[in-house]
Parts: C-alpha cells; sequence; structure tokens
C-alpha cells in the first residue's frame, strides 16, 4: 500500500495544483487513464468546495489536506479541512452540484463532519475498468 499526502491553505489557485498531483500520484500506481479522469474531476470539485465553502470569514486560517492511498485495485483519496463544515449557505456562489458529481464518477464516496469539525469526503476509485 502506497501513501501521499499534499497540505494546502484554501485557494483557488490550489485546485489545479492538487488535482495535478492527486491524478499525477494515481498514474504512478498503475490506474488506467480512463479512471484518472474521474478521479481529477472528482478531486477538482471537491477541493473546490472545500475552497469555497469552508472558510467564509477567514481562510488565511484553513488548512486542505488532500491523502491518496492505493490499495491494490482501488485508490482512496480523503479531502479533510478545518472550516466551518457541512451547513446551507445562502450566500453560496456556486451551483449545488460538486458533491453529487464527485459522488457520480467514484465508486464509493462518504462525506462526514468530524467531531474534531470542518469536513472530511473519502472517495474509492477502481483502478481499471
Amino acid at each position: 500500500m502506497a501513501s501521499q499526502f499534499w497540505r494546502t491553505r484554501p485557494a483557488a489557485q490550489e485546485v489545479s495544483r492538487l488535482r495535478h498531483a492527486v491524478t499525477d500520484y494515481a498514474l504512478n500506481q498503475g490506474m488506467q487513464p480512463a479512471r484518472v479522469q474521474d478521479l481529477a474531476i472528482a478531486v477538482s470539485e471537491v477541493v473546490s468546495n472545500a475552497v469555497m465553502h469552508a472558510y467564509p470569514t477567514a481562510p488565511e486560517d484553513g488548512t486542505i489536506t488532500v491523502m491518496a492511498t492505493a490499495n491494490g485495485s482501488e485508490v482512496t483519496i480523503r479531502v479533510v479541512d478545518d472550516g466551518v463544515g457541512l451547513r446551507p449557505r445562502s450566500d453560496s456562489p456556486g451551483a449545488g452540484f460538486g458533491l453529487a458529481i464527485a459522488g457520480s464518477v467514484a465508486r464509493r464516496m462518504v462525506v462526514e463532519r468530524p467531531a474534531r469539525g470542518g469536513t472530511e469526503v473519502r472517495m474509492t476509485f477502481a483502478t481499471t475498468g
């Protein structure tokens, strides 16, 4: 089992950097390119959600961590933020489809609000097929 993680402040330019880092990791672990495209979409959506919604008042104080683990025929991605957690926002700048899009391309997806706060999204992708 090979794992890697990346940690960053919530900023729009970090979405692309993290997406590329995670897709490079997945390709290096033998994931098929078609599956990597799904993973890239999901990582972009979930990290974008964290950047846009998790830190409405003080993004400079936040941290987003992305962890990737290859285990046999699957790659699991965890996106964890220490923001405000899941809650409705009337001032939301997004369309509200990010998690649904990510869930539609992942084999499995779990969204949790950890006791320590923030949000954790775990997504599992098949490496083949």
